[in-house]
């Protein structure tokens, strides 16, 4: 569609999100109800009037209502994307103080996918159980563009859980699993 994707962790409080919308300039933002019992809509609304690029804010609950907006104007034209124009700003940890933007490119983001999937074995129609967050770019680039580059299925885990984890990788028949050591450990 032309946009750049900011990822934001969503345990983020109002001084890291501010920081985060105002150095990435971010036009929207689009948010669940609730994290870990913090109203989201509250924490976007306190640091909104900071934020002068800031102009659309949407939770998920209305996300049907924007599907059904979308139907409605079917011939609207997407933008043609340069392969090396960015497609995402992906943030650090921040541990050494402010969070950096790094600025990831189409072509940068669809080859490490593809890349991954094919080192890892991953071929035509497997699963992948993705329990790394979005906001990571090993969770939102590498397992999701990576399962959509073999048309294969996506499951994204809401939180981690060992034993959800390893529920979902026997009910999907999982054929990949991507995770960092402690949640190996956790799993083992």
């Amino acid at each position: 569609a032309g946009l750049v994707l900011v990822t934001v962790n969503p345990a983020y409080r109002s001084e890291e999100l501010r920081y985060v919308l105002r150095q990435s300039r971010a036009a929207g933002i689009i948010h669940e109800a609730t994290y870990r019992g913090v109203s989201m809509a509250a924490l976007v609304e306190e640091v909104r009037p900071e934020l002068e690029a800031l102009r659309d804010v949407l939770c998920f609950d209305g996300w049907d209502e924007l599907v059904a907006e979308g139907r409605a104007r079917p011939d609207q034209p997407l933008p043609v994307v340069d392969p090396a124009t960015p497609c995402q700003i992906q943030y650090t940890s921040g541990t050494t103080g402010f969070a950096k933007g790094a600025l990831l490119h189409h072509r940068g983001a669809v080859n490490a996918a593809r890349y991954s999937a094919e080192r890892a074995g991953f071929v035509e129609g497997d699963t992948w159980v993705n329990p790394i967050p979005l906001f990571h770019v090993g969770g939102g680039v590498l397992t999701g563009v990576g399962a959509l580059y073999r048309h294969g299925t996506h499951v994204v885990v809401p939180a981690f859980d060992p034993g959800l984890v390893l529920e979902l990788v026997e009910a999907e028949r999982a054929s990949l699993l991507l995770a960092v050591p402690t949640m190996l450990v956790g799993l083992l």
